[in-house]
């Protein structure tokens, strides 16, 4: 849910940059003995790419007709 308006305020490229972030730290918390928290920063990680992907994909590609790239990403 809040990765609509972190998107509109520091753009989609950083956006997903800091999803990547979100779940890099939690797969290393994962390994450790917090794996609870780990897994559930990986999941907010996971939840911001996935909701943002498409969205910087069918962005980027503005000059094509039929906007089929977001369709090719699930």
């Amino acid at each position: 849910l809040a990765g609509g308006k972190t998107s509109d305020a520091i753009g989609r490229k950083w956006t997903m940059a800091f999803a990547a972030v979100i779940f890099q730290s939690g797969g290393s918390l994962a390994t450790s003995f917090t794996v609870m928290i780990g897994r559930f920063l990986a999941g907010i990680g996971i939840g911001f790419g996935v909701m943002i992907a498409p969205v910087y994909i069918a962005e980027s590609n503005l000059l094509q007709e039929d906007h089929s790239l977001p369709s090719l990403n699930s």
